[in-house]
């Protein structure tokens, strides 16, 4: 009679831990909503910043924009043509440094870019050409308020100014062009002529390049330790080392989807899926990783839990529903903890502390509970080897599922086994 009595209270309190397990889970998902919140207003500092610095940087063309008036139903109608050029070579170096505004870092850079390469014309050109046509060589850049100085560009030897276009309809949903008026005349009776540019911008966060050439070989060097390569195409070569990174694109005009000669006036919108570049952000940054951790909460609170539970069974100390409930509190706020700390001195750091700090707690509670350093710190030990495995599985990346169900794995043979020991215990006493 007495077995089943105890065998009912233990299984009540079973039931108790697990309801209590979920149900700390909804502060956790409190947290995650203030985690993201916290992510956007980091974007909105990376946009102040870059509304007076310089935004995130792209770099479509050079290219050339023919354009002519022509008669269509007695109305006058504009009509364009786009030119890229046949061979697109760029090296680009990219110089680093870090703003504040408030609690956030952004990272900021000084580019210096040499571009040059060939157009060539061939019956499609011919044929739209006119002798009221007008002819320009075009930039589409991502922020003009970066660009330094005056870009210096040379098409067939004879060099061009440029100028912002002035925004007009047909710009409505283009990014800031940079544009130079070609000379009557330069272009005349010539199957191809070569160009080189030159510019320095500055910029954030980011910095992409549309392969506009037939062919297209982009080099780029930084003093960024830590790049995040993204866009429609990856380097086919990279170095990244402490000092910095330098990568190589190497692209071809089968790879896209648009073609060398087209007629549009919207060139950004044409080309913007082909951006390829790099982000000087961690692509698994601060926030992303605290609202991954939080992924994982109901794991630690619920082996922390069932560890105490079967510790009651084994040592015969009755821990009651109140101290299960602060326990739990203090185990949630290992996460408040991690994400406040997390914005100040960095993931690694605030994870090391926060986990120290509820470790602490929790040892020297249940030590008071228990009534046995032997036992709390069998409990911290646990713990301790818990966050130690979440922390490895938040910074393995691709190999975090595979090492994830491994770890569940051992857990759960863990579990089992203690389990029967602390049930076959208490049953002989």
């Amino acid at each position: 009679m007495e077995t089943n009595k105890f065998q009912g209270r233990q299984a009540l309190k079973l039931l108790f831990v697990a309801g209590l397990s979920l149900l700390l889970l909804i502060p956790v998902s409190f947290l995650k909503d203030t985690i993201r919140s916290r992510s956007h207003t980091a974007d909105e500092a990376i946009s102040e910043v870059g509304s007076s610095w310089g935004g995130r940087q792209f770099i479509t063309g050079p290219y050339i924009e023919f354009s002519k008036t022509v008669i269509n139903q007695k109305e006058e109608q504009k009509k364009y043509l786009c030119v890229f050029p046949e061979s697109f070579n760029a090296d680009i170096d990219l110089t680093s440094s870090t703003l504040k505004r408030g609690i956030f870092k952004v990272p900021v850079y000084r580019s210096n870019v040499k571009a040059g390469g060939a157009f060539t014309f061939g019956e499609e050109v011919s044929s739209f050409l006119t002798p009221d046509t007008e002819a320009r060589l075009c930039l589409s850049l991502g922020d003009l308020k970066g660009l330094e100085d005056q870009a210096d560009i040379l098409l067939g030897g004879q060099s061009l100014k440029f100028s912002n276009r002035v925004k007009t309809d047909r710009m409505s949903n283009q990014n800031p062009e940079l544009v130079a008026v070609i000379p009557e005349g330069l272009l005349n009776g010539k199957d191809s002529i070569e160009y080189s540019l030159v510019l320095n911008l500055k910029g954030a966060a980011s910095f992409n390049v549309a392969p506009v050439g037939e062919t297209n070989v982009v080099k780029m060097t930084s003093d960024w330790p830590d790049p995040s390569f993204s866009g429609a195409f990856l380097p086919s070569e990279r170095n990244v080392d402490d000092n910095g990174f330098s990568a190589v694109w190497k692209v071809n005009a089968l790879n896209r989807d648009y073609p060398q000669v087209c007629e549009t006036s919207n060139v950004h919108s044409l080309t913007e899926s082909s951006l390829s570049g790099v982000g000087l952000i961690d692509s698994v940054s601060q926030y992303r990783l605290s609202e991954r951790a939080c992924k994982y909460a109901l794991l630690i609170i619920l082996i922390t839990m069932l560890a105490i539970f079967l510790m009651e069974i084994w040592t015969g100390k009755k821990v009651n529903y109140l101290q299960y409930i602060l326990t739990g509190a203090d185990l949630v706020i290992f996460y408040t903890l991690l994400f406040s700390f997390s914005e100040h001195i960095g993931f690694g750091w605030a994870f090391l502390i926060a986990a120290a700090m509820t470790i602490v707690l929790m040892v020297l509670y249940m030590k008071s509970v228990l009534g046995s350093w032997k036992d709390s710190l069998a409990l911290g030990g646990l713990a301790t080897l818990l966050y130690a495995y979440i922390f490895v599985l938040l910074k393995m990346g691709d190999f975090a599922f595979l090492a994830g169900s491994i770890g569940l794995f051992i857990l759960l043979a863990i579990v089992m086994f203690f389990s029967q020991k602390a049930f076959a215990k208490a049953g002989q006493e």
